[in-house]
């Protein structure tokens, strides 16, 4: 299964189904990613099972109030905080708006060991 990192502190808002969203930069994957499949959530010593229900191609500054929530914020702000803290100064503005991926997601199972049967992996 293919992993995609966190912040520790999400893990607990995955399994609380209170962040159903992540953004990735386009650059580091321009291909269309497959999603249906599994992939584990790692946030430091933490893991969990994720399903991958949608990804689609959005620019950064498209985000939407609905989607600061799914991403686990309460404000477009805070989801910025975290962004430039991961990713660099990126500006909130017309003149840098760069393309992202927008992965919606569902928790599975708390443990890899919970999964029963193989899926197709997450690429």
């Amino acid at each position: 299964m293919k992993t995609i990192n966190f912040k520790p502190e999400f893990i607990p808002l995955i399994r609380a189904g209170k962040k159903t969203q992540t953004r990735r930069p386009w650059a580091s994957s321009p291909h269309a990613p497959k999603y249906g499949g599994l992939c584990v959530a790692a946030g430091g010593t933490e893991k969990t099972v994720i399903r991958i229900t949608r990804a689609r191609r959005q620019n950064l500054n498209d985000i939407t109030e609905h989607d600061v929530r799914a991403e686990g914020f309460e404000i477009l702000g805070g989801f910025i905080s975290v962004w430039q803290a991961i990713y660099g100064g990126t500006e909130f503005d017309a003149n840098n708006n760069p393309p992202v991926w927008a992965y919606e997601f569902e928790f599975v199972a708390d443990e890899i060991s919970h999964i029963k049967h193989k899926e197709e992996p997450f690429q």
